[in-house]
């Protein structure tokens, strides 16, 4: 079985910026879900840097990570269960590298973009609902809510920062769009094909 920590990469070619190269696969080429799956771990951080700056960019780009390790997870399935691939999910199973290390780095950068107070209204106020309901379900399981109310406390204390303004607004907006059609009629058929029916390279954009 292949983890999301690395893959072999013996059959592809590497471009100049560190991405491997593959001749088909079950990602559309030159999306950034294709990007994400085969870049290396110095692309991708370059790449997260320029293209998902703001908070909620970035938890977008983890479920993205999280998404293709649950496909990574399908082809092993298969494999165990001596299952062969097909020449789409081969290709896919060779190029795919560091998943693991790059959604390690993209939870880093959450975290501290929290702690920093680099955050919208929007996000912050996301953030408090979603504490508020996990305090909720806490009392429900009558376990202690001390850590969660603390990170209320800390969340109440931010002061929000304007929405974030990229310097290429034309260049940027085209690349979120290529993201929303990664979720769309590109990938739907793989997403029906493999039995979890979870799978989502990327999930709709949020403010």
């Amino acid at each position: 079985a292949k983890s999301g920590s690395g893959g072999n990469g013996d059959d592809d070619d590497n471009d100049e910026d560190g991405t491997q190269q593959t001749t088909e696969g079950l990602i559309p080429k030159n999306s950034p879900g294709y990007k994400i799956a085969i870049s290396s771990v110095s692309v991708f951080q370059g790449l997260l840097s320029s293209q998902c700056p703001s908070w909620s960019e970035k938890r977008e780009c983890l479920e993205s990570l999280t998404a293709l390790n649950d496909l990574l997870a399908e082809c092993d399935s298969k494999l165990i269960k001596g299952v062969p691939l097909d020449r789409a999910e081969q290709s896919f199973y060779d190029a795919v590298v560091d998943l693991d290390d790059k959604a390690a780095y993209v939870k880093q950068e959450v975290h501290r973009m929290v702690d920093s107070g680099q955050v919208t209204k929007y996000e912050r106020d996301m953030m408090l609902e979603q504490n508020a309901e996990r305090i909720a379900s806490l009392k429900r399981e009558g376990k202690s809510t001390t850590k969660a109310e603390e990170r209320r406390e800390m969340l109440e204390g931010i002061e929000p920062k304007p929405p974030h303004k990229l310097r290429h607004e034309q260049q940027s907006s085209n690349f979120t769009r290529s993201w929303h059609r990664l979720y769309g009629w590109r990938m739907q058929p793989v997403v029906d094909s493999y039995p979890s029916g979870k799978l989502k390279l990327w999930p709709g954009r949020r403010r």
